[in-house]
């Protein structure tokens, strides 16, 4: 079946791309979190020759490849209002990917529905609109999906192909460092599912793709802040925020820990990210059963529909209910998608990433779960629910042809 995008798609996408980019530059701005002014602080930083610092001094706390996407526009003199450019154009990048997965999976042209499916989906809306980095993450994670979706037809890669899924790979992990289970789990496969003779060839060159980019950031670190950091100094403060006396399932970054970063006060960055993953660790020991109800509530909370933002403003009950309009109507779609596989096999690339979806739950809950931090692996659902599009049209024309009567020479059924 022909894979060519319908017109009726083509002309939605584009309009809903449009869009995209409109809403983006006028509601994105004035920048309403802290962690989007202090990725353009890092940014700035760097155009000024001051290095990669947050607060006067150099820092690991924020993995470097979201700033350093910032900074060309910045660079130039250009407004902020139009960084906001850069999370939407990622976003419609991902959409054009999803709908290229869908279609290449189901073998047909209205797989391609996932793209402007993307656009609509509200916490792509969202994130396309801010300056976090899930907006880079979801376009990296369809980017391994499209790498993991060639392996399941070819069995190979090409030297530049495997080097492409490496650096991809590589930016997922240095914007969203939780992303790095996933990474794993995708790497492993890619080299699992190529055929054996080029396993070592595919290993190596993808390896090496990676591995690049995480060690010039590590080095960086070790010369500027004096100690091996990876990905970011975050974690400590991460595991504090989900395992302390104050948490709860859903609280994530608002929960109350002020009696910690009170006698961190005068601590160094480092030593401010090891006190707190210290008394993390000490309130799990001292109160199991608590922090095992916790990290419980944290795995279902994993599932939720929404969560109200952890920056105390207030979203309605319109946004709690499309929220989890959404997220049911995208489960749903996958359910169906899963009891039409007689009419569009299941992929192989497709079992992967649900299980990805799936076990992430809880690898997340151990530092906590959020709506917002599940994205970029709703894509996940959303290029399900278009495949899911494509096989109910393969399904009700299978019905149609079984309905129509055969006549015979004579004119007789």
């Amino acid at each position: 079946m022909t894979r060519d995008v319908p017109v009726s798609i083509k002309l939605l996408t584009a309009f809903l791309s449009l869009a995209t980019i409109a809403y983006a530059l006028k509601s994105g701005y004035p920048l309403r979190y802290i962690d989007e002014r202090e990725y353009v602080e890092i940014a700035r930083g760097l155009i000024d020759g001051n290095g990669y610092q947050l607060k006067g001094g150099p820092t690991a706390y924020k993995p470097p490849a979201w700033p350093l996407l910032l900074t060309p526009l910045l660079a130039v003199g250009a407004p902020e209002r139009l960084l906001l450019l850069i999370p939407a154009l990622l976003m419609i990048v991902a959409a054009v990917w999803a709908g290229k997965i869908a279609s290449t999976v189901s073998q047909s042209r209205w797989g391609w529905v996932a793209a402007p499916l993307m656009l609509v989906y509200p916490l792509n809306l969202y994130i396309g609109t801010t300056l976090y980095p899930q907006a880079i993450a979801t376009a990296c994670l369809l980017g391994l999906w499209l790498a993991c979706s060639h392996i399941d037809e070819s069995r190979s890669m090409s030297a530049q192909q495997c080097m492409g899924a490496g650096l991809i790979a590589a930016v997922a992990v240095l914007s969203v460092p939780t992303m790095v289970f996933t990474v794993a789990l995708v790497g492993v496969w890619i080299v699992w599912k190529t055929s054996p003779g080029r396993r070592l060839r595919t290993a190596a060159i993808t390896g090496a793709a990676f591995v690049v980019p995480l060690a010039a950031w590590a080095i960086r670190n070790v010369i500027t802040l004096g100690t091996f950091i990876l990905l970011s100094t975050s974690s400590g403060g991460n595991l504090l925020y989900g395992n302390n006396s104050n948490a709860t399932p859903d609280s994530g970054t608002a929960a109350d820990i002020s009696t910690y970063t009170s006698a961190a006060r005068d601590m160094s960055p480092i030593n401010e990210q090891n006190y707190y993953k210290s008394q993390a660790l000490q309130w799990i020991r001292e109160n199991p059963l608590d922090a095992l109800q916790l990290y419980v509530g944290k795995v279902a909370n994993y599932f939720n529909g929404y969560n109200a933002p952890a920056s105390g403003q207030t979203a309605g009950t319109g946004a709690l209910l499309l929220g989890w309009f959404t997220f049911i109507a995208l489960v749903a779609a996958v359910v169906i998608r899963i009891m039409l596989r007689r009419y569009v096999a299941i992929a192989a690339s497709e079992k992967l990433f649900l299980a990805i979806f799936l076990l992430n739950a809880p690898v997340m809950a151990v530092f906590f779960t959020r709506t917002r931090f599940r994205q970029p692996l709703d894509a996940t659902l959303v290029v399900e629910a278009a495949i899911a599009v494509a096989a109910l049209v393969v399904y009700l024309a299978q019905r149609r042809r079984a309905e129509v009567p055969i006549e015979t020479p004579s004119g007789q059924v």
